[in-house]
């Protein structure tokens, strides 16, 4: 397993934050940087992918730990720049096939990955990519404009989309290439 530490470089002052069997990464700080997400990802061999990711909140101030959710298939999270909202990518599993458009009695391809809002305050769980296309690569929530930035997987390009949160609508990006790899913010 592998502890983890925060580190105040101002006093040279070290806190370990996690300790136990059961290795535990860092995911996200909030944007004040007073609450962090972080996973534990168990093996389950009861149900494919015979593992298990539960996340937790960290609030820095009251030292109070908040079990978010526990998800077969997860792949990242990150805040929304206010805070109160996490954009998470999965599967079309993940939230009880929240994210499937196949029946009920077929697999869904857990490999087309999801993106997903998770309201802190009311617990709920909005999936945003449901009735997308392409499958998403990765995304940003940007601070500037309040809107997700998605690379995805399209055939054999690599496409970038905006997706407007208010209005809740997609908008390809011209990039000028057929390959995106990755996208990055000031």
């Amino acid at each position: 397993f592998v502890e983890r530490y925060l580190l105040y470089p101002e006093g040279g002052f070290k806190e370990r934050i996690t300790a136990g069997k059961l290795t535990t990464s860092f995911s996200a700080f909030s944007p004040d940087g007073k609450k962090l997400i972080f996973t534990r990802t168990l093996v389950d061999y009861s149900a494919r992918p015979y593992s298990k990711t539960e996340v937790y909140c960290l609030d820095f101030e009251s030292r109070q730990i908040k079990k978010l959710f526990t998800e077969r298939w997860f792949d990242g999270i990150e805040w929304s720049p206010d805070g109160g909202k996490l954009l998470v990518l999965g599967g079309p599993s993940a939230f009880n096939r929240l994210g499937s458009v196949v029946p009920k009695n077929k697999i869904p391809n857990d490999y087309d990955t999801q993106a997903y809002i998770y309201d802190l305050i009311k617990s709920k769980v909005e999936p945003i990519t449901r009735k997308f296309n392409p499958s998403i690569a990765s995304a940003y929530w940007s601070k500037l404009d309040n809107a997700i930035y998605f690379v995805t997987v399209d055939k054999s390009f690599r496409t970038l989309y905006k997706y407007d949160v208010k209005r809740k609508t997609f908008e390809k990006l011209p990039t000028g290439v057929e390959m995106v790899k990755s996208i990055s913010f000031a």
